[in-house]
């Protein structure tokens, strides 16, 4: 069936963090897995691969792992983050793209992961996003565009109507943009856990039509998804439906084979965007999710949400989420780096390549004071980063057989297991703020 389907405040801050994390952490070695298959000749160039046989991550991951869960997985990619899911203003933004895009390559970023209004996506002649696709260009990055952005669709399930709305967008886009050399692939932005009975139906034909459309207009291009994973099984936030592991692999391994979605790029604190949802939890979800994949012939990418709720446990997360929901004065939001290192060690022996929700919180270019200070957030990473890519020395050329991807296998290595945890506090950006947030403006016009 799937063969049918597809024919820094900154430098001062962040150089003492650097210090920190350097002092007795030595270089570890590890296996990676090699995935897909390499690039096309026709194919635009990328950049090098990270070598293989690099050093793990600098997270308190080993330690914390469970025991019921076995061996702590060897990494399959680097725990770093590839590209962020881009909301795309163009008034807020649009002066400063290229500034972002620096600000994106100086932590390793090589990824364009962009959605905005379906007027603005679509308009002829959109110089913000010509000027992306430039960038992109130039810098032999990847860019995915979603095919559409349709607020309350859920209320509606209108499939006919959407079905419309999918194919006229994505004609449009592939004709504006799918000759550019970084056209990579497109995002289906209807953000599902699943579904059972008639919507189950209805959600795999939606699926389904995009999957033939985009494979028609643009059969070189991947097709991804962002879902998540339902963990409230107490239904403490209300009365949804709960799926154990097993159910929800099973239902997604069908999706992806009648759709042809090649990449499943998974959010990893499920609906709650919670601290509190437990590694075991974690774990059992993504690897059903590894599993569907592995039926249709898909690659599954880790999506590490930077930005998360941080309870403890679900009694203080349901007070938590209903003052976020009902703001007077307070975000009850956190950038945490102990916590993001965590997660993307985790993601790096799960997935094979990671991506992130929450890049309006860490944009330096463009600073917000609401979950800590963007600019502080942003120092935070960089600093984690230039600290793992000093540690792995990432700069140097990948080893033969590695594909041109951030995944690759090189035979005959050992994982080191003994991790050095990360310093503790040492980037956490836990802001309680008493400011209100203020949405950028949403309007599509230029």
């Amino acid at each position: 069936m799937r063969a049918m389907a597809k024919n820094t405040r900154l430098q001062v801050s962040a150089l003492t963090f650097l210090a920190i994390v350097f002092i007795g952490i030595p270089a570890l070695h590890e296996q990676k897995e090699a995935v897909g298959q390499p690039a096309d000749s026709a194919e635009p160039a990328r950049p090098a691969a990270r070598a293989c046989g690099q050093p793990s991550a600098i997270s308190t991951l080993q330690a914390d792992w469970p025991a019921e869960l076995g061996t702590l997985p060897e990494l399959k990619c680097e725990p770093t983050i590839s590209g962020v899911l881009w909301w795309l203003h163009p008034h807020r933004e649009g002066p400063h793209v290229e500034a972002i895009i620096e600000a994106m390559a100086d932590v390793g970023m090589d990824l364009l992961w962009i959605i905005s209004s379906n007027e603005f996506m679509t308009r002829r002649d959109n110089p913000i996003l010509g000027r992306i696709f430039d960038e992109a260009d130039q810098r032999g990055w990847r860019v995915i565009l979603t095919t559409s952005s349709n607020g309350g669709w859920y209320a509606n399930w209108d499939i006919p109507a959407l079905k419309e709305i999918e194919e006229r967008n994505i004609r449009a886009l592939a004709g504006m943009y799918a000759h550019r050399p970084s056209f990579y692939g497109w995002y289906i932005n209807y953000e599902i856990y699943m579904e059972w009975d008639e919507r189950s139906r209805k959600i795999r034909d939606l699926y389904n039509h995009i999957g033939r459309l985009t494979r028609t207009i643009t059969p070189q291009a991947k097709l991804t998804i962002s879902p998540f994973f339902l963990v409230d099984k107490d239904q403490l936030r209300g009365d949804f439906r709960y799926a154990e592991p097993d159910e929800f692999g099973a239902w997604w391994a069908e999706t992806l084979k009648q759709s042809g979605i090649d990449i499943v790029m998974l959010q990893d604190s499920g609906e709650l965007h919670c601290k509190c949802v437990p590694i075991e939890t974690r774990v059992a979800f993504i690897r059903a999710m590894k599993q569907a994949c592995r039926e249709a012939d898909a690659e599954l990418w880790g999506n590490v949400e930077t930005v998360e709720v941080p309870a403890a446990d679900m009694e203080e997360y349901a007070r938590d989420i209903e003052l976020y929901r009902n703001p007077p004065d307070t975000s009850v939001w956190s950038f945490d780096m102990d916590r993001n290192a965590l997660k993307l060690d985790l993601a790096s022996r799960l997935t094979t390549n990671i991506v992130s929700w929450g890049w309006e919180f860490w944009n330096p270019v463009l600073p917000q004071t609401v979950v800590g200070d963007s600019r502080e957030n942003y120092a935070a990473y960089k600093a984690y980063y230039e600290a793992i890519k000093a540690r792995q020395n990432m700069a140097r050329a990948p080893q033969a057989g590695c594909p041109p991807v951030r995944s690759c296998r090189q035979t005959g290595e050992t994982l080191d297991t003994a991790l050095r945890a990360w310093p503790a506090g040492a980037a956490k950006r836990h802001v309680e703020s008493r400011e209100t947030p203020v949405p950028p403006s949403e309007d599509a016009s230029l």
